[in-house]
């Protein structure tokens, strides 16, 4: 079943939209599906990513409030810049 959403566009954009003959809301909705398939793709790898880095750590004693409080930047950049820069 369906469910109709709301959306606020600029009214020149809607003018431009009319000037085609397009389903703009098959459009958006295949839009909305496809970005949605993205996000899931890159937080299944971000899970994966975790659980070999569990695989990894397993049954070793680390400490890593250690690194947060040594490496500021750390806590403010997060993961993607130790894992570059480190």
């Amino acid at each position: 079943m369906s469910e109709a959403i709301g959306i606020r566009i600029p009214k020149d954009l809607r003018e431009e939209m009319a000037k085609f003959e397009v389903n703009w809301s098959e459009y958006i909705s295949e839009s909305i599906d496809g970005k949605l398939k993205e996000l899931k793709k890159k937080k299944k790898k971000i899970a994966e990513h975790m659980d070999s880095i569990r695989k990894k750590t397993a049954g070793k004693n680390i400490n890593n409030t250690f690194f947060l409080k040594k490496e500021p930047v750390l806590r403010k950049e997060g993961f993607a810049y130790a894992k570059k820069n480190i």
